[in-house]
């Protein structure tokens, strides 16, 4: 009787420590799902959901939206998000990125005040450049106050970034993606 006893404690709590580790497995720094839209022009949104957030890797996390395409194809925007503390980064483009990708960026100062499964929203208001097409990435990306503890686009640093999605723009021609993480 009591070696059964036992048995069945351990199995109920090695079902316990496998549905804790499959929670945080599904956890992130990222919205695990979400849309993306572009029209051809200078418009771009993208709706975003968190299932459960975190692990973080810094005590007062930040996370920025990132659109990065060619410079030539977007030269500068404005954006806005209903992200709690949220940010317009747009200023920021272009000014620490090497190479030809920019990115136009919303973001928040306080990643924490996030709610899992609650929708949220962004938009861009894209200047366009000269160039016909890109590639672009949507990037999902943790940051943190790393150049000045207060709460301004200047302060954030990256921390980590994903690739949630990437494709091609074409002048003209609406883009619409969405993702599953």
């Amino acid at each position: 009787m009591k070696r059964s006893y036992f048995l069945g404690i351990g199995i109920i709590a090695v079902i316990l420590a496998m549905a804790a580790m499959i929670d945080v497995a599904l956890a992130s720094y990222y919205p695990n799902h979400g849309t993306l839209y572009y029209d051809g022009n200078s418009y771009a949104d993208s709706s975003l959901l968190w299932d459960t957030l975190g692990p973080w890797q810094h005590n007062d996390p930040g996370y920025e939206h990132d659109l990065a395409a060619k410079k030539y194809y977007f030269k500068g925007c404005t954006s806005w998000t209903n992200l709690p503390a949220g940010y317009d980064d747009c200023p920021t483009a272009g000014v620490s990125e090497n190479g030809d990708m920019w990115s136009f960026t919303f973001g928040t100062f306080h990643a924490k005040k996030i709610q899992a499964g609650a929708w949220y929203f962004g938009f861009w208001s894209l200047e366009r450049g000269t160039a016909s097409s890109t590639h672009f990435y949507l990037n999902g990306q943790e940051n943190y106050h790393g150049f000045c503890p207060w709460d301004s686009i200047w302060c954030m640093k990256a921390s980590r970034t994903l690739h949630l999605l990437q494709g091609d723009f074409h002048s003209g021609r609406e883009y619409r993606g969405s993702w599953n993480k």
